[in-house]
């Protein structure tokens, strides 16, 4: 039997230049998305932001950038801004973010990204499993 080597999503795509670690939350509200077309903020995360439209700071991987998150009636999205901060940390549709309210007077966040692509040469068959630790 071959030894399975644990496989993690967010380190294995990325280039070395851009690997970062995956830190333990520290217990502050966060919300979850994945990359796709739309960049709205799940509703039980409302509550944690102010009622109107406003900025918020994404830090990541040592940078931060400035996005707008706009108020709508019933939802909230995060516009202007997000095409910057997803061409720099080179996002792709399947990616998963986490966000994490680190100061809520400033409505900074912590960004933890974590890649939707499998890669080819693990878990491609019954006896080469992906293991995630």
């Amino acid at each position: 039997m071959k030894d399975v080597q644990p496989f993690s999503f967010a380190q294995q795509s990325l280039p070395p230049a851009l690997q970062d670690k995956i830190v333990p939350l520290e217990g502050k509200p966060y919300f979850t998305l994945v990359v796709g077309e739309s960049h709205k903020i799940p509703e039980n995360f409302l509550e944690f932001l102010p009622p109107s439209s406003t900025s918020l700071i994404l830090s990541c991987r040592e940078k931060e950038w400035v996005v707008r998150c706009i108020a709508y009636a019933r939802s909230k999205v995060i516009r202007s801004g997000w095409k910057q901060f997803a061409i720099d940390n080179k996002l792709k549709i399947g990616d998963g973010c986490v966000f994490e309210l680190l100061d809520d007077d400033e409505m900074k966040f912590r960004v933890q990204i974590l890649s939707g692509e499998v890669p080819a040469a693990n878990g491609d068959n019954i006896e080469n499993p992906i293991v995630i630790d």
